[in-house]
């Protein structure tokens, strides 16, 4: 049995070694070649190497000699043995061909350590257990950054379907996991769930997190974001960038509404009143600007220069109250002299906010849920 004090000796004799850093320490563990190979294509790779050359004196070597001759043929090996009966009826020859790396011990001979010592210890533990058929020791629920530990090793080792029997006790919460607080980044761990989404093929959680995102994201100096840069762990690809650009975007046109509010004025030297009078003008345009400076907005401002998120935006924006003329009398209303509804047309900005998941991520989700089914 495999050892108690060492959770990462899975196999009593007869392994492969790998070395793994656990609880700060340096620890060897013993784990079957054969069924690391059959979990996962990597792990298959470093176990069986392509191009390594069975020792000629290995016991694998000895055993096909002594039972009869070893043939490669396109890359298969073919053991043949003859005899016969007591009869003197001859024996029919046995075939028994099989690719060199599908094999389990007929081409080569397994690694005999691998090391594990970057990979995080307690999630690399998980997947090893369910690789060696120990699944009383795979918890079902598990804290945000184990889960996204497996992610990242699901990921790096292509074996996400280990994980189909329990990825929906792990996910259980999966819809609301990430609304840990009204801003999205309140220094806690919520980002990871972009990169388990992506790589577990959560489509909807993935785009919610990220519409989220983009809409409570702050920045500072030129566009960037201190917070996503302090992620610590891997994203999906090309996100962070598109969360970026759509917010930028989005900013763009909420200040677009207003400065073609404030163009209507500079580019025209007539009087814009629907009653011909200067005075109106003047109220009107000098509110417009005052309500902006307030808000520390000016015309023409680049979006890469506001660093307060795109809902803060949005309401700030909302607030502004533009003044017109006061009415003289009941032929002189100047109540529709600015027209603009600037809730209305801020509420369709909102709206039309571009969903930053792309069509790669999309596919790539397609392609791990159908791992997860079993049909790639």
């Amino acid at each position: 049995m495999a050892s108690l004090e060492n959770p990462f000796n899975l196999v009593e004799e007869g392994g492969t070694r790998i070395i793994v850093t656990y609880k700060k320490n340096r620890v060897v563990g013993m784990v079957s070649p054969y069924a690391m190979a059959l979990a996962s294509p990597v792990w298959k790779k470093f176990i069986f190497p392509p191009f390594r050359q069975m020792p000629p004196n290995s016991d694998t070597a000895v055993f096909l000699e002594r039972a009869g001759t070893t043939k490669n043929i396109d890359d298969t090996v073919v053991l043949e043995t003859a005899g016969t009966t007591e009869s003197s009826q001859p024996v029919v020859t046995e075939k028994i061909a099989t690719s060199k790396l599908e094999t389990s011990n007929l081409s080569v001979e397994p690694t005999e350590e691998i090391d594990f010592a970057e990979d995080p210890a307690e999630a690399l533990l998980i997947l090893l257990n369910i690789t060696h058929f120990r699944f009383t020791k795979v918890p079902l629920t598990l804290p945000l950054d184990t889960l996204s530990d497996i992610a990242i090793l699901c990921d790096q080792y292509d074996c996400v379907h280990l994980v189909k029997p329990w990825l929906s006790e792990w996910l259980a919460d999966e819809s609301t996991g990430w609304k840990a607080a009204v801003y999205v980044f309140g220094g806690s761990s919520r980002e990871k769930w972009l990169f388990v989404a992506w790589v577990f093929g959560r489509e909807q959680v993935l785009k919610d997190f990220s519409s989220s995102i983009v809409r409570n994201l702050c920045t500072h100096g030129e566009g960037d974001c201190t917070a996503l840069e302090a992620i610590n762990g891997p994203m999906p690809p090309e996100l962070v960038e598109s969360i970026l650009r759509v917010r930028r975007a989005s900013i763009e046109k909420a200040l677009a509404i207003f400065n073609e509010c404030i163009d209507r004025f500079t580019s025209n030297s007539g009087v814009l009143c629907l009653h011909r009078d200067a005075a109106c003008d003047a109220i009107t345009y000098g509110s417009l600007l005052r309500g902006l400076q307030i808000h520390n907005i000016h015309p023409n401002m680049d979006a890469d220069d506001l660093d307060i998120s795109l809902d803060d935006l949005i309401e700030e924006l909302a607030s502004l109250k533009v003044h017109v003329y006061f009415k003289r009398d009941r032929y002189t209303d100047h109540s529709k002299c600015f027209a603009t509804d600037f809730v209305k047309e801020l509420d369709t900005v909102r709206k039309e906010i571009e969903d930053p998941v792309l069509e790669s991520h999309i596919h790539h989700m397609e392609v791990q849920r159908a791992k997860l089914n079993g049909e790639n």
